[in-house]
């Protein structure tokens, strides 16, 4: 992460003033919270979901925070329906872009779906990464983009190579992502 911020300061130095510091949270400093675990846990019934979800969550609504970034890639080319969900009921207006809408759906399921993500924001949900490979590319930033990656289990500091969103990303033609 410190290697990407001090590229980023280097290659565009105004963002010094966006980018707030990375803060390192311990999940053990998580507080519980039974409403959002039993969220997951219903969702889990019927869909896969990674318990990273419930931990952010809750991380949020521990520290009040109702806009976190999650760059969660479009599933438009998958069947993910709690993600194709939610790219389908995002607001659009400006103080609440990219955002869940805030009403009642028609599931329980679906409010389930809400309960849990509506602490962030979804910027990236419309590309793929392919797509936002291309769009880096385009203006100048795939250098920054080639220094991220998505392990959910890193080795050594570097990504497995075998875990789910690794061999996603291999799937999808971006071997050269993964060391």
């Amino acid at each position: 992460m410190i290697d990407i911020r001090r590229k980023i300061f280097r290659k565009y130095p105004t963002t010094r003033k966006l980018l707030l510091p990375t803060r390192y949270v311990d999940i053990r400093e998580i507080d519980e919270d039974k409403e959002i675990t039993n969220c997951l846990s219903e969702i889990k019934e019927t869909y896969y979901l990674a318990n990273q979800y419930q931990f952010l969550a809750r991380f949020c609504k521990q520290n009040s925070i109702t806009d976190m970034e999650l760059s969660i890639e479009s599933y438009r080319n998958y069947d993910h329906e709690i993600f194709n969900f939610i790219a389908h009921n995002l607001s659009d207006r400006k103080e609440d872009k990219y955002k869940l809408i805030d009403r009642n759906y028609v599931s329980d399921f679906e409010n389930k779906i809400y309960e849990l993500f509506q602490y962030f924001k979804f910027p990236v949900i419309h590309l793929t990464k392919i797509e936002m490979k291309e769009y880096a590319h385009k203006l100048g930033f795939d250098d920054i983009l080639m220094m991220t990656w998505f392990c959910a289990t890193p080795w050594r500091g570097k990504p497995c190579g075998f875990c789910g969103p690794c061999t996603t990303a291999i799937k999808m033609g971006l071997s050269n992502r993964i060391p």
